[in-house]
């Protein structure tokens, strides 16, 4: 197979999606809109560009499956007790009355009442992938709306497969295509073997692996390991005629408990910006304009209550469960859109006969224009959360001055010394290249990060959003600039103090930091000090 085709097919949507990239953000907008024009650009309704469309779309694919992968990750039980009833409440009330809506609309428009089921799940799922980085991008990920924002996401990406499940059984007996009974059936147990012999994975053999200490000295091995299992489950998963989805996202979680999860989450973090970039540039690709053009009063009806209905959605399910109004119509205009995984859903719909071919164009059109708004929705979200409830008094859902902790980057000697000093008065978080760094510090520290600072996904891991200060202990003068001027980018209100081992860099890093200790001049000082009570003595 000559394999410079698929090369140059790449490499020209790439291009496209990194010109029109440029030119948005440099009008401060979102890269993502680029992303999805550069899709309607190179495909076969404008420019033809591309070849072969599938090579894209089975790389776009594989972005999905690195990006359910990375929320695997995310999994840990850190990460999950985060997780109390008022989200999972506000989760499942999303998923379901979303569904139940659609379907009611979808029915009363003359849709059967599987193709109306069906379109309910498919429109149910927002954008994890382009929420998550636009509060990223604003630091809003850790703001009371963007937590509730991103609870919801999470609970989707776990209902998932139970989604993918109930399209397949809305196939049975529809259409020739669809699945049958048994076949569903042995699905459902090949299924649970799967998940069960990933558990036993994970207990006996996966702690052997992780403890070998080749994999600390080496930063490339934890990554390879990780992308290892994450593709080799993929393809297990596809191998058994499940969704490969589902076992990305039973490797993330596999690996979420282990030291190495921070440090994997970030280095694999630039592998799949590229493939859902090609995401996102596949499903325009196939966004077929001739049909926008006839239907474009249908679209021109459905965007606007696809945005409304899931806002009004989450905003009614959040205040059930006890959210300020501004924070749930906030979070709610956040995840109002239809996102990559109705793509997936709709994908299987129509292979098994749930929907037609116009309507999986439908859902490819409200997918991209709901998409295209999300990042103006995003902002308003946050001008709207900083609205005062009428008579609010503050409550618990503010983040308290005391809840704030002191991030030390870096647990040598150095860090050390800091720690026990902080330790008993705040609450502390610790980020360390040696997952093992930690152990013999007494108390334990409240947070333990394994990974390298220079990451913005570590930095936000340790949680920078809500850290009282930054202290940088570590001697590399290059690695703690880096740091330093990242931190800064993510909190520039957040005092950052950092070690310079000699004099000669202290002035650089002063520039991004609020204090510098100068190790060189307080040795120099400390001698002296010692030399006259030396002297003293004599």
């Amino acid at each position: 197979m000559d394999a410079w085709p698929i090369i140059r097919d790449v490499t020209a949507v790439l291009a496209i999606a990194l010109v029109l990239g440029v030119v948005f953000e440099r009008v401060g907008q979102s890269a993502l809109i680029a992303y999805l024009l550069a899709g309607l650009i190179a495909g076969p309704t404008v420019l033809d560009l591309i070849d072969d469309a599938k090579v894209i779309r089975g790389l776009a694919e594989l972005g999905v499956a690195f990006l359910i992968f990375s929320i695997g990750l995310e999994m840990s039980g850190a990460r999950l007790k985060q997780f109390n009833l008022k989200i999972l409440g506000m989760g499942a009330i999303q998923i379901a009355l979303t569904a139940a809506v659609v379907a009611t609309v979808a029915r009363m428009l003359g849709s059967t009442w599987t193709t109306a089921i069906g379109m309910g799940l498919i429109i149910a799922p927002s954008s994890t992938a382009c929420v998550v980085r636009l509060l990223e991008q604003r630091s809003e990920l850790d703001s009371i709306h963007g937590r509730h924002a991103f609870g919801i996401l999470i609970v989707q990406d776990f209902g998932l497969v139970p989604l993918l499940m109930g399209v397949r059984i809305l196939g049975i007996g529809g259409d020739q295509r669809g699945p049958g009974l048994f076949e569903l059936l042995s699905g459902l147990a090949w299924a649970a073997l799967f998940v069960a012999a990933f558990f036993l994975i994970a207990r006996y053999v996966l702690p052997r692996l992780i403890n070998q200490a080749a994999l600390s000295r080496n930063r490339e091995l934890p990554l390879l390991l990780a992308i290892t299992i994450c593709l080799a489950s993929a393809g297990g998963a596809q191998m058994l005629d499940l969704s490969p989805v589902l076992g990305a996202f039973l490797a993330g979680v596999l690996l979420a408990g282990s030291p190495y999860a921070t440090w994997i989450r970030a280095d694999v973090g630039a592998l799949r910006t590229i493939f859902l970039t090609l995401f996102f540039t596949s499903i325009a690709m196939i966004d077929d304009l001739s049909w926008v053009t006839v239907h474009w009063p249908w679209l021109l009806a459905a965007v606007p209550g696809v945005l409304l209905g899931k806002t009004a959605v989450v905003w009614l399910g959040a205040g059930l469960m006890g959210v300020r109004s501004p924070h749930a119509l906030a979070a709610g205009l956040c995840i109002s859109q239809t996102g990559e995984f109705s793509f997936v859903l709709a994908d299987v719909a129509h292979d098994t006969g749930v929907i037609t071919d116009s309507l999986f164009q439908f859902v490819v059109a409200t997918t991209v224009l709901t998409l295209l708004l999300t990042p103006a929705l995003v902002q308003a979200a946050a001008v709207i959360a900083r609205r005062p409830a009428r008579g609010h008094r503050a409550t618990g859902e503010e983040p308290s001055a005391a809840s704030r902790h002191i991030l030390i980057v870096g647990v040598g000697p150095a860090g050390q010394a800091v720690y026990r000093s902080v330790a008993e008065l705040y609450p502390t978080a610790i980020i360390e290249l040696n997952p093992h760094g930690a152990d013999s510090l007494e108390p334990r520290p409240g947070r333990f990060i394994a990974g390298d600072a220079s990451q913005a996904t570590v930095l936000r891991s340790a949680g920078i959003a809500g850290a009282a200060a930054v202290v940088i202990t570590i001697p590399d003068h290059e690695a703690t600039l880096r740091i330093a001027k990242l931190a800064r980018q993510m909190r520039p209100d957040v005092p950052i103090l950092a070690r310079a081992r000699y004099q000669r860099f202290a002035a650089a890093l002063r520039e991004g930091t609020t204090d510098v200790v100068d190790e060189e001049l307080l040795t120099g000082e400390a001698l002296a000090e010692r030399l006259r009570a030396a002297l003293w003595r004599s």
